[in-house]
Formats: C-alpha cells, sequence, structure tokens
C-alpha cells in the first residue's frame, strides 16, 4: 500500500510541474530511488524562432557583365529551446542538475533565382582573365566608357580573341573603318576595324583564320603572327620590312601547329598592295615578292580606307600547291569559297 501511494504521489506532481513543457522521461537515465522519493526528469521548452537567413548568392560584380546564371537559394528558420534536466521529489520538491539550450535549423523555403553578371571589361583576353570558364560568343566590352558588343574566341589556341574583321568572298575590297564596326558585319557581311583595335590595345597576337568551306582552299587552316618586342615595330602601311614577329601556321588537315620562324611586315610590289594593312612574308622574303609564292605568309587581307581598289585577300600560306596559294583571292568567279577572319589577343 505504501508503494502505491508513492507512485500516486509522483502522477500529480508529474501533471503539476510540467504544464509549459514536454515531459520526457528516459527508461534509461531517469531513477527513482524508494527510500529518497524522487525521479530525474529531462524536460524541454517549445521550439523558438530567433531569426531567418537565406543563402547568398555570388555578388553580381563577381559574374560579367550580361551573362547570366542559375543559383539555388535556401531559406533556413534558426530556433532554439531550452532542455532542463532535475530531481523531482514525491513531496513536490525540485532541484535543477543542468540547463541547456538546444538549437536546429529548419528549412523554410529553396528557389532557384537567375543573377545576370555587372562585371566589365574591354576586351575577350580580359574577360577570359576574369572567368576562364566562359565559352565562345557574343560579349559586352566597353571601350571608352561605351559598350560595344562583339564575338569572342576562347577556345583557339588558349583562347581570349577578339574578331575583328570578316572577309566575305562577294566583297570587292574589306577596307579599314575609323569606326567599330557592328557583330552584324562581322558576321553575315564584310568589316574590319582591325587597325583601329591594334592601335587601342597593342595585341600580342594577330589569328588569320582560313574559314573556307571547301579543303581546296585550306579551309580551317590558322596562322598566328606574334609580336617578339613589347610593341609592333612597324606603322601600318609603311612596309619598313621589320621582322621583330614569329609565326606559326595550324595545319587543319593534319591537326599538327608547325613554328614558322620569324615573320616580316612586307608588301607584295605595286598598287594596291601597298594599301593592305597586314601582309607578312616568311624566310627573310621582303617587298616585291612577285615570284615568291611559297614565302607569303598572307597577303592583305584588308586595306587602307582611302584605296578605291578592287584588290582582296590574297595568299594564305595554307594553301601547300603554289598555284592555289598563289590564286587564294576574294571575290573572283574561281574563288568564291574563300573566306576568312581577322582576330586578335
Amino acid at each position: 500500500m505504501k508503494k502505491f501511494i508513492v507512485g500516486l504521489s509522483v502522477f500529480i506532481t508529474l501533471n503539476t510541474y510540467a504544464t509549459d513543457f514536454n515531459v520526457i522521461i528516459s527508461k534509461e537515465n531517469n531513477s527513482y530511488d524508494v527510500a529518497k522519493g524522487y525521479i530525474i526528469v529531462t524536460e524541454t521548452t517549445n521550439w523558438t524562432t530567433l531569426s531567418n537567413a537565406c543563402s547568398e548568392t555570388t555578388p553580381l560584380e563577381n559574374i560579367y557583365f550580361g551573362v547570366s546564371v542559375n543559383e539555388e537559394v535556401v531559406c533556413q528558420d534558426y530556433q532554439e529551446r531550452d532542455k532542463i534536466t532535475k530531481k523531482v521529489y514525491n513531496s513536490g520538491t525540485e532541484e535543477i542538475l543542468n540547463t541547456e539550450t538546444e538549437s536546429q535549423y529548419i528549412e523554410t523555403s529553396r528557389n532557384t533565382v537567375t543573377l545576370v553578371g555587372t562585371h566589365q571589361e574591354d576586351t575577350c583576353l580580359n574577360i577570359q582573365t576574369f572567368d576562364n570558364t566562359l565559352p565562345d560568343g557574343q560579349y559586352s566590352v566597353f571601350i571608352d566608357n561605351s559598350e560595344i558588343h562583339v564575338l569572342c574566341d576562347m577556345t583557339t589556341d588558349g583562347g581570349g580573341w577578339t574578331k575583328v574583321a570578316r572577309i566575305n568572298p562577294k566583297a570587292t575590297l574589306v577596307v579599314e573603318s575609323d569606326s567599330w564596326q557592328s557583330i552584324h558585319n562581322l558576321t553575315s557581311y564584310s568589316g574590319s576595324h582591325a587597325l583601329k583595335y591594334l592601335a587601342k590595345f597593342n595585341p600580342q597576337n594577330i589569328l588569320f583564320k582560313n574559314t573556307s568551306v571547301e579543303p581546296y582552299y585550306g579551309g580551317d587552316d590558322l596562322i598566328i603572327v606574334s609580336r617578339t618586342t613589347g610593341a609592333w615595330n612597324w606603322i601600318p602601311y609603311n612596309y619598313n620590312n621589320n621582322s621583330q614577329q614569329t609565326a606559326r601556321f595550324y595545319d587543319a588537315s593534319a591537326d599538327s601547329w608547325n613554328n614558322l620562324g620569324n615573320a616580316t611586315y612586307a608588301s607584295h610590289e605595286g598598287n594596291p598592295w601597298q594599301q593592305a594593312s597586314l601582309s607578312f612574308t616568311i624566310n627573310g622574303i621582303q617587298n616585291g615578292y612577285r615570284s615568291e609564292q611559297d614565302n607569303r605568309l598572307i597577303l592583305g587581307p584588308t586595306f587602307s580606307s582611302i584605296s578605291s581598289s578592287s584588290a582582296r585577300w590574297f595568299n594564305f600560306y595554307g594553301n601547300e600547291a603554289s598555284s592555289v596559294n598563289n590564286a587564294w583571292s576574294m571575290g573572283t568567279n574561281s574563288d568564291q569559297n574563300a573566306t576568312g577572319e581577322v582576330w586578335m589577343k
């Protein structure tokens, strides 16, 4: 009978003191001492939300201008509650043994947001330096506080190339422009601001792409001319036979690069070739290389804005047969499929 009365007393005590608590009585940890008349009780208060926070997104200045990035944003509540361990005697007296605060995070939402970058650069090479994961494509660059749309090649020979000229086979003459050309001109028609870009940015390399569809014209072959000094040591249209640049040739059919040694800024004899903006030879050949087809690296491909001749981009080293090399001219009936582009970095 005594044990029954004690048990009843404990039951009444728990119901009296647990009104605002969740009462947890663990069989393993709670104990009841018959002689002393108490049990060990663990109580917890309800969870209280103290704050709500969401995961941070990438700062817009860390994403290139106009580039869209999707990121997931997760929001969580931060909650706390008290955990109290105490002795509860059958007399109703309590003795606090330990008090601690428990915490948890509860996810409240998960959404995908689209971020559009704001970071600005002035060349494709600087864009690539800022973010080397960006693919080939159209980007905005900012030159003298003006936004200009350009095409970037982020792949060829390390990437970072800005397109500066396109030669369409139907064009009788591609002249150098004093203004920045639109992407439309450099994609669908003909146009060039190659020398304007050269003067503004002093690029290290000039890339000539042979984009001809037919392999006969050396389609997909490449030429890269690189300066070996701090600046290009020649003045456009002033062919001083400067050879302080090197050249490499990519043979698409063999998928291999070949070093061609020094390249000379030189002109074919006679007009309009003195008005050709970017003509180079190899093997020490200088001006007037009428019969030196195999030593012509590139002849042209764009011309002075004052030129009125119908001269076209002529020669591309990749055409190994000298007869083709010598006849690789733009716009003639026999060479309608010969096309090309100029890139710089």
